[in-house]
């Protein structure tokens, strides 16, 4: 009983300090804008690029979401482009991945 009890501490505990962590500062996001369908008509559309967020929990789900939509931005910058649209899903949702089409919109 004790065991079971010592178990369910460390989990608890876990889960709430990754809920409170902040967004990694080891995901570099800058230089990618984030904009609407209708703002990249003039675009060169890149790819689709999906980040897993690796957890169901609801307790962390939203923190989780914010660190995948991070590292989704970093994947866009990473193949060349320099604006994202996000597709359905993300922070409010029960989807566990973050959907972004990259464009190159200038240069």
């Amino acid at each position: 009983m004790r065991v079971f009890l010592v178990r369910r501490l460390c989990v608890v505990m876990f889960a709430a300090l990754t809920a409170c962590a902040p967004a990694s500062p080891l995901v570099d996001t800058s230089g990618v804008r984030v904009v609407t369908a209708a703002e990249v008509t003039a675009c060169t559309p890149l790819s689709v690029f999906t980040t897993t967020t690796g957890v169901a929990g609801a307790a962390i789900r939203e923190n989780a979401l914010e660190i995948a939509r991070n590292a989704t931005l970093e994947n866009v910058r990473d193949a060349g482009g320099d604006t994202a649209v996000f597709e359905a899903g993300g922070p409010g949702s029960d989807d566990l991945f973050v959907r972004a089409r990259g464009y190159r919109c200038s240069g």
